[in-house]
C-alpha cells in the first residue's frame, strides 16, 4: 500500500468517526441554547454523547456513508490520475474494514457487485493551489437527497429576481428537505446561471468554517436572515422541535442573467463529517487542519463496569503503600491519660485522706454525742424514772 493510499484511508476512517472542531463547538452552543427538559435539548444531548462515544471508540456514527467527495487543492505537478486510483483503492480498503457500506448492486438486474466492496468510485474535484490539501466529506443517504434546485423568478416569487426571493426559496427547501437531512446542519446556497456547477458550488460552501461570515455585506446579511428565520420554523434538532433547525447558512454567487437566477441549495445533517489534511509531496499527512486533537486511548478495563476503575485502584494502592511505608510515624501520638480523679493530691506535710466510710462513721458519732448533750441540758425532754 502506497503512502498516498495509506493517508487517504486514514482520512476516510477519521472523517467517519470524528467531527471537525467547528461543528462540535456549534453543536455544544446549540445544546446550551435549548431549554432544559425540552425535546430539542434531549436530542442534542443524545447527539453529543454519540459523538463522544464514537470518537473514543473510533467507530463510525451518523449513519452509513453513501458517498465520498474529495476536493483536492494542489499544484500542477500533482498527478491527478494517480490520486484518482489511490482514492478508489482507499475507499475499497475502508469498505473492507467496515467503515463504508459494502452491499452494492449493479443496475439493471440488481446483482451484487463483485471484486470491489464499494460500488461507485469517489467523486473528486481538483483545484489549483500552491500546496496539496485534501478536503473530504462523507455523505449519508439522507444528505444525498437533501438537494434543491430552483429558478427565479417563479410563480411563488414573481417579478425580477431579488435576494428576498432567494431567501424565500431557501426557506421552502429547508422545510421540505429537512426530513432527509437530520438537523441541525449547515445550508449551502449558490446563486448563478448553470445548475450543474451550482450544485457543486453549493456543496463547496459546506467546507467553510461555520463561524465564517461572507466577505460581501449583502450576502452576509442574507445568510444571517436565512439562519434566523429557519430557526423560527420550529423543526428543531432531529425534527423533534426546538430553537435550532440549522447551525449556519453559507451563500456563494456567480454571474447570472438579470432576469434568470438558478438557486442551488444543499443541506447537511448534524453529522457534517468533513476533514481537511495537508499532504507532503510523497503523499504522507503533514497536518490535520480541521480535526480536534486526538486523545490517548484508554487502557482496556479488566474488571466489571460496576467496580472501581483502574485509576481509582491505582490511587487506592498508592494510599495503602504510603500507610505501610509511613508506619508509626504516620499515626498521631496517643494522648496522655489524664489522672483519675477529681481527687486532689495531698501535700507532703498533710496527712493522707481517710476513706469515705470512715468519714461517714465519725460524723455519725459526733451527731449522736451532740444529741445526748442536748437532751441532758433540756429537762423537758429528759426521761423521768419509772415508778415502782
Amino acid at each position: 500500500m502506497s503512502a498516498l493510499v495509506q493517508s487517504l484511508l486514514e482520512l476516510i476512517q477519521r472523517t467517519a468517526w470524528d467531527l471537525p472542531s467547528d461543528v462540535g463547538k456549534s453543536l455544544d452552543l446549540a445544546c446550551r441554547g435549548e431549554a432544559e427538559g425540552t425535546n430539542g435539548r434531549a436530542a442534542l444531548e443524545t447527539i453529543r454523547r454519540a459523538v463522544e462515544c464514537a470518537r473514543e471508540n473510533e467507530t463510525p456514527f451518523g449513519g452509513d456513508p453513501a458517498a465520498l467527495r474529495f476536493t483536492v487543492d494542489g499544484p500542477a505537478t500533482l498527478d491527478r490520475s494517480e490520486f484518482l486510483s489511490a482514492a478508489a483503492e482507499a475507499a475499497h480498503q475502508a469498505a473492507t474494514v467496515g467503515v463504508l457500506r459494502t452491499p452494492m448492486i449493479d443496475l439493471p438486474g440488481g446483482r451484487p457487485r463483485r471484486g470491489k466492496a464499494i460500488g461507485a468510485p469517489p467523486a473528486v474535484t481538483f483545484r489549483d493551489a500552491s500546496k496539496t490539501r485534501v478536503h473530504l466529506r462523507l455523505l449519508t443517504y439522507g444528505e444525498v437527497g437533501a438537494v434543491s434546485l430552483d429558478v427565479l423568478p417563479t410563480t411563488d416569487v414573481p417579478g425580477r429576481p431579488t435576494l428576498e426571493g432567494v431567501e424565500k426559496l431557501v426557506l421552502t427547501a429547508i422545510r421540505k428537505q429537512h426530513g432527509r437531512a437530520m438537523g441541525p446542519g449547515v445550508v449551502g446556497v449558490h446563486i448563478g446561471a448553470d445548475p450543474v456547477s451550482g450544485i457543486a458550488a453549493a456543496e463547496a460552501e459546506l467546507l467553510r468554517p461555520i463561524e465564517e461570515k461572507n466577505a460581501k455585506r449583502p450576502l452576509a446579511q442574507l445568510e444571517a436572515r436565512i439562519t434566523e428565520r429557519a430557526n423560527q420554523l420550529g423543526v428543531g434538532p432531529l425534527g423533534l422541535g426546538g430553537k435550532y433547525t440549522i447551525l449556519a447558512t453559507h451563500v456563494a454567487v456567480d454571474p447570472a442573467p438579470a432576469d434568470h437566477w438558478t438557486i442551488s441549495t444543499v443541506i447537511s445533517a448534524w453529522a457534517l463529517r468533513r476533514q481537511t489534511v495537508t499532504l507532503a509531496p510523497d503523499g504522507k499527512i503533514v497536518s490535520w487542519d480541521t480535526a480536534l486533537p486526538r486523545r490517548p486511548k484508554k487502557a482496556p478495563k479488566e474488571e466489571a463496569p460496576c467496580e472501581e476503575t483502574a485509576a481509582e485502584a491505582d490511587d487506592q494502592g498508592a494510599r495503602e503503600a504510603k500507610k505501610k511505608a509511613g508506619g508509626a510515624t504516620s499515626k498521631k501520638p496517643a494522648a496522655a491519660k489524664k489522672p483519675a480523679a477529681t481527687m486532689k493530691t495531698a501535700s507532703p506535710a498533710s496527712e493522707p485522706q481517710k476513706p469515705a466510710v470512715e468519714k461517714q462513721s465519725a460524723t455519725a458519732k459526733k451527731t449522736a454525742s451532740a444529741k445526748k448533750t442536748t437532751a441532758a441540758k433540756n429537762p423537758m425532754t429528759a426521761k423521768k424514772p419509772a415508778k415502782k
